[in-house]
């Protein structure tokens, strides 16, 4: 649709997905009926697709937030929690035509109505439904409204530049604190470090041994006192 010229802020939303995957190409549970599954056309002039990721999750904490009582946090870069197990995921996809951007699909997962059963053995300790958080039934159309304008907020920052409001957004709800030990993982394999933040483009700062590198493509988890991973 987006290359056929559709404009931008088409949606797509499925009941299912019978190959949905997430970053890396990892499969994305999409359970019929249980979850929210969507893909928007954007058609950015900025090409920082991290800061958009970022901007994007935003939104979708802020909308899930509002039928939650407990807290909603962000797992850089794109991962939706709930006391330590994901409850969404966003992935960015893009064209460029040359230099410059053509569209963006931004795809979002989201975790409804699915119960515990629902879940293979091996995603029980990570996966969660917003069900679970708020024990009753979700209504999807609902929450799509919410969602819908939550977007619309959250992609005029990012459009109009206003990166400070990114940036600190994600600070304040970040699953990582400053100063807090974690495990990077990329191609390079696994790097232990201290989280400093995100630099103005969305990067993750690590400082390693006094220096400090910068990650855009890469997972990351923290490590409690004791040595465990906790998300």
């Amino acid at each position: 649709m987006a290359r056929k010229g559709a404009v931008e802020g088409t949606v797509v939303v499925c009941a299912e997905q019978t190959a949905g995957r997430g970053r890396s190409g990892r499969p994305w549970l999409s359970v019929r009926g249980k979850g929210l599954y969507m893909s928007v056309i954007l058609r950015p002039v900025r090409s920082d697709l991290t800061l958009l990721s970022i901007a994007s999750g935003l939104a979708v904490r802020e909308a899930i937030q509002r039928g939650s009582r407990s807290a909603i946090q962000i797992k850089w870069p794109n991962d939706i929690m709930v006391a330590g197990r994901k409850i969404a995921g966003i992935l960015c996809e893009s064209v460029f035509h040359g230099d410059k951007i053509g569209c963006v699909i931004l795809g979002i997962g989201l975790n409804l109505n699915h119960l515990p059963e629902d879940f293979p053995p091996d995603l029980l300790d990570h996966a969660i439904s917003l069900h679970s958080v708020s024990e009753e039934p979700v209504n999807s159309e609902s929450l799509l409204d919410a969602l819908f304008a939550s977007l619309r907020k959250w992609y005029g920052r990012f459009t109009s530049g206003n990166d400070d409001a990114v940036l600190s957004g994600f600070s304040e709800h970040s699953v990582f604190s400053k100063g807090e030990t974690v495990r990077v993982t990329n191609t390079e394999g696994e790097i232990r470090g201290t989280y400093g933040g995100l630099d103005m483009r969305g990067g993750l700062i690590l400082t390693i041994r006094g220096g400090q590198r910068i990650f855009f493509d890469a997972s990351v988890r923290s490590v409690n006192p004791r040595g465990g991973a906790k998300c």
